[in-house]
């Protein structure tokens, strides 16, 4: 039985001096209105370095299997002599012997996930009363997706992938990405982790336990949904995910392939071109997609040179709505485990995800979301945060047009995009254009000139005629002149559109570039 984790490792130079450490404290202070000269590049690239060379390398997500995790036998499962003398029992030993009882009814898939949960946590916790799991798991609907029994068929389904995880994870634990490192999972190490997902059973990862990101399923299961909908479409996902399984003993060689997870810096041959940008402007393209649709998530819309952005949060992964974010991790189970082992992105980090595939085909967004099954390969998927421009205005310069602001927004789109090949295509919404209030006929031309660094081939989902045709125009003009040129062009932007002109339109903006 293969053991298909891998890492490829980028060697570190040593640290920086005392010197350095002061420059980089500096740099904000000098350089707070420019937008991206040679030095400013330079220095970034030295505190990216030392922020390679941080804790982050040895840290690592300690799975349940582990001894070091010990949990109080509330309900007295485990034989006596399971108890320590710290009164605590080991954490798997109480798992195995929850998920293993009998099950006939989804009421006993209930007291299943009850028990694991008040062992792990004390309560029941966001999946409170699991009304809507069984709700979902009832209906017409899900049944549909599913094509067989829950009960009979997929519950030990799960039960037997999430059994497997002392097999298929010996060290008992996954390290936290870095930059500079891929990590690949088996398609039945993910299962495993999915099914734990699926079940609650794995504890909160340190770096994501102050957050209000979750790490399990359990959101979608209480009869309080924000978004009933979304968390309906969600296990409808999981449950043709699940159904999609080959039974374990036959899983090695029928499921092929793996998912790569893979954390990215820029490295400095990339913030040099960023810092020259003496490179032609590259083709750049208006989409029209007026009703939103997951098409753009599968590897055959993409190509096999192609990725698509995802407009993520700093703390990446699935929640109880239905944000481009979250509808993407919905529906591709297999990129939810990301969230145990991706630390919170810093402002020049992006996540890419390899391989996960898409469960249904997903239109609309929010409240107006519907679904069809679909199961597709999955492509590329970039994981980009946007500045929360709603929160960095200053009264003087318009958030999006802040040198901090751009120059920031420029590294971390230009890592995303450069981690394709070259000549490849980049599908992306107008990223940060939604609930982080960017304007778009600002975050175009960024995404544009990062899109020529990395030597892409930029493709703009947009909606509306209006965006479309100023897109199209802007793009027909500016096509033939260099990278540098437009960088110019966008920061002399700042001194004619100021922070109280806030009502400026992105079509308005991009007729003044």
């Amino acid at each position: 039985m293969a053991y298909d984790v891998y890492f490829s490792l980028n060697a570190f130079s040593s640290a920086p001096d005392d010197l350095t450490f002061q420059l980089v404290r500096g740099v904000h202070k000098e350089y707070k209105r420019s937008l991206c000269s040679a030095l400013d590049f330079q220095l970034i690239a030295i505190a990216l370095k030392m922020q390679e060379l941080s804790s982050r390398t040895s840290a690592a997500y300690v799975l349940p299997i582990s001894p070091a995790h010990r949990v109080l036998d509330r309900f007295s499962i485990l034989p006596d002599s399971a108890e320590g003398e710290d009164g605590l029992a080991p954490l798997w030993d109480l798992l195995v012997a929850i998920v293993s009882r009998p099950v006939s009814t989804l009421k006993n898939v209930v007291d299943v996930l009850e028990d694991i949960a008040f062992s792990l946590r004390g309560s029941t916790g966001q999946a409170g009363d699991f009304a809507f799991l069984v709700q979902m798991l009832s209906s017409p609907s899900t049944a549909e997706v599913l094509q067989e029994d829950f009960v009979q068929s997929t519950w030990p389904r799960i039960v037997s992938y999430a059994l497997a995880m002392p097999c298929l994870f010996p060290t008992a634990q996954i390290p936290l990405l870095v930059p500079g490192n891929t990590l690949v999972l088996s398609r039945r190490q993910v299962a495993c982790l999915v099914a734990h997902q699926f079940l609650c059973s794995l504890p909160v990862p340190p770096h994501r336990a102050e957050s209000d990101a979750w790490v399990d399923f359990g959101i979608w299961y209480g009869s309080e949904q924000v978004h009933p909908v979304a968390a309906g479409m969600y296990i409808s996902a999981l449950c043709s995910y699940f159904s999609s399984l080959p039974e374990l003993d036959e899983a090695e060689g029928s499921l092929e392939g793996g998912v790569r997870y893979a954390l990215h810096s820029p490295s400095p041959p990339l913030l040099q071109r960023l810092s020259d940008l003496n490179t032609p402007l590259s083709p750049a393209t208006a989409v029209r997609q007026d009703t939103y649709t997951t098409e753009p998530q599968i590897l055959a819309y993409l190509g096999p040179k192609g990725g698509v952005v995802v407009s993520a949060n700093r703390v990446i992964g699935f929640g109880k709505s239905a944000t481009q974010e979250e509808i993407y991790v919905g529906n591709a189970p297999e990129s939810a485990p990301a969230v145990l082992f991706t630390p919170i992105l810093r402002d020049s980090e992006v996540l890419r995800i390899d391989g996960a595939r898409p469960m249904l085909r997903i239109s609309g967004e929010r409240r107006s979301v519907s679904w069809k099954p679909r199961r597709e390969e999955g492509g590329v998927m970039l994981f980009m945060d946007a500045l929360e421009l709603d929160e960095a205005a200053d009264g003087e310069v318009l958030p999006d047009l802040q040198g901090d602001n751009i120059r920031r927004e420029l590294i971390k789109a230009a890592t995303a995009f450069s981690t394709l090949s070259p000549g490849g295509d980049v599908w992306t919404p107008l990223w940060g254009c939604g609930a982080f209030c960017g304007n778009p006929g600002i975050k175009l031309p960024i995404l544009w000139l990062a899109a020529s660094v990395a030597n892409v081939n930029l493709n703009v989902l947009v909606a509306g005629d209006e965006m479309v045709e100023a897109f199209e125009a802007f793009v027909s003009r500016w096509s033939g002149r260099t990278a540098a040129v437009l960088r110019r062009r966008l920061e002399g932007l700042a001194a004619r559109i100021r922070d109280d002109q806030v009502g400026v339109t992105g079509p308005e903006i991009l007729r003044l570039i």
